[in-house]
């Protein structure tokens, strides 16, 4: 963490004391890192503004705090979204800046106590938006090599062959589902073309 703002920090620092007068829906670079109950950061760019997602916890919840910050208006970070969950605890955040999109991964446990389950939070339409979540295994991962990540939910254990993944697909700003495979098929050829086809002219039927 301390490795990947330490650059921001120092900006922070060297701007203090001239800082203007912030809403109080701004906060310092610096300060993010001292929230309560902080329990990870992460950051994504798009255009010329970062986006630093900070979470933190309580006995009740685990909260998702995004902030912009441009350069220009360093030190201070707006607070652009929020969201609260309820559900079983988080266990890491990460950055998705997979080709064409920009957001965060959330994993959590699961009910029965194991790590695995996502939650996904994309940059869309000029804000932050819950856009994917699955209590199973899941992972983003681009078949067709157009920019857009498909949402891939194993049904089973991944180091099975026999195992049958969902697939979900970036169309019109969210994730949409197109069908169920074996693992085996996952990486094949009629899968991608499967995809474009459903990109093109909507869901194409094909063995589930």
């Amino acid at each position: 963490m301390k490795k990947v703002f330490a650059i921001l920090l120092a900006f922070a620092s060297a701007l203090a004391a001239n800082a203007t007068q912030r809403t109080s829906n701004a906060s310092r670079v610096d300060q993010l890192l001292d929230a309560p109950g902080l329990r990870g950061v992460a950051s994504v760019r798009v255009g010329s503004t970062t986006f630093i997602a900070v979470w933190t916890e309580t006995p009740q919840d685990q909260t998702l705090e995004i902030y912009g910050m441009r350069i220009s208006k360093l030190p201070a970070a707006q607070l652009i979204d929020r969201f609260k969950d309820h559900g079983f605890p988080w266990q890491s955040l990460t950055a998705v800046q997979d080709g064409a999109v920009a957001g965060f991964q959330v994993r959590r446990t699961t009910g029965e106590g194991w790590f695995g389950a996502t939650l996904v939070y994309f940059y869309v339409d000029g804000k932050f938006k819950k856009v994917f979540e699955s209590g199973d295994v899941a992972e983003l991962f681009d078949l067709n090599g157009d920019g857009y990540p498909e949402a891939l939910e194993y049904r089973g254990d991944k180091s099975d062959p026999s195992c049958r993944v969902k697939i979900s697909v970036w169309k019109n700003n969210r994730y949409q589902p197109l069908g169920t495979v074996p693992l085996s098929r996952l990486f094949s050829i009629q899968i991608r073309n499967r995809i474009q086809r459903f990109l093109h002219v909507g869901k194409m039927p094909g063995p589930q």
